[in-house]
């Protein structure tokens, strides 16, 4: 409908869907139209309706992947999708004599461009700038500054509100989420996780990682000031000395 994935392809006239289409498209929102039945791996649609897994997908991938190198013997390893990442093992050293080393992991800057460096806070200085080891854990990323359209003047996210049919805004927040970082032993939770905390918005992310002990890192963009800041949730903290660690970059 918005010509996000699947078999849609973004042209030079491309527009946003009217609000008949939207309409008419809600309608076919929601799990209900699906039967899932767990004994037969299969599921059945009662409506004429599409499952999207781009939520998990990529998330899924990376463990399925990384899960087969590791059977294969192979048990130093790190496999990105589109920015999620799993990790086993360590980095395996250049030389012979040399000792491996803990994976290295970045969160990136909330930049459209590329280009222009956002105005950042010092605590996001030091969770954004500073890499990070990751042993034997998986970290997932959802944002809206790297997949979007720009439609005279507005952007519009890849990241549809499930309640509305249009792409996600937050923009008459004051504080505005822009990426979420999980941090699991699934990359496929972790992924499922970061659209899902993206979407509720900044306070109710907040709310779901601290009632459920999730590893998150938030950015999100103070739109009385303009600048970018950074929430990271207790278990976060705590997760920083068991299973990762700031290194000097």
């Amino acid at each position: 409908l918005w010509g996000f994935g699947g078999k849609s392809k973004l042209t030079l006239d491309w527009a946003p869907p009217s609000e008949d289409a939207i309409a008419e498209t809600m309608k076919k929102v929601g799990f209900n139209s699906l039967e899932l039945h767990k004994e037969d791996l299969c599921v059945i649609k009662r409506a004429d309706v599409e499952v999207d897994l781009s939520a998990v997908a990529k998330g899924y991938g990376v463990d399925v992947l990384l899960n087969t190198l590791n059977k294969a013997g192979i048990a130093n390893a790190l496999v990105e999708i589109g920015g999620e990442v799993h990790v086993s093992g360590q980095k395996m050293p250049l030389r012979p004599w040399m000792k491996g080393a803990p994976w290295r992991i970045m969160i990136e800057k909330p930049s459209k461009d590329m280009v222009s460096i956002p105005v950042m806070t010092d605590a996001l200085k030091e969770e954004i700038n500073a890499p990070f080891s990751l042993k034997d854990q998986a970290v997932a990323t959802s944002g809206n500054y790297r997949n979007y359209y720009e439609y005279k003047g507005q952007s519009f996210s890849h990241i549809i509100n499930p309640k509305t049919g249009y792409p996600l805004e937050h923009q008459h927040d004051k504080s505005q989420l822009t990426s979420v970082s999980i941090f699991a032993d699934s990359t496929g939770i972790a992924d499922g996780y970061a659209t899902g905390l993206f979407v509720l918005g900044l306070e109710a992310a907040q709310d779901v990682a601290i009632r459920q002990g999730l590893e998150v890192v938030l950015v999100y963009e103070d739109q009385s000031t303009k600048s970018f800041d950074v929430w990271v949730s207790p278990a976060y903290k705590k997760g920083v000395s068991k299973t990762r660690s700031h290194v000097e970059s």
